[in-house]
């Protein structure tokens, strides 16, 4: 696997919102299985205060 480091603007972008979006970081049939594994089941945010 190859990693790239992070442009300033994407490293912004993971502090202000606490994630990346990373294209095709995962393929099309893992997504499938993720999507019917969690299909029905309800998420529950997490607390932001500490």
């Amino acid at each position: 696997m190859q990693f790239v480091q992070l442009t300033h603007a994407q490293r912004h972008a993971f502090e202000a919102d606490g994630f990346l979006i990373v294209p095709q970081a995962i393929d099309a049939a893992t997504v499938a299985s993720l999507t019917r594994a969690s299909d029905g089941r309800s998420v529950t945010p997490r607390s932001t205060s500490r």
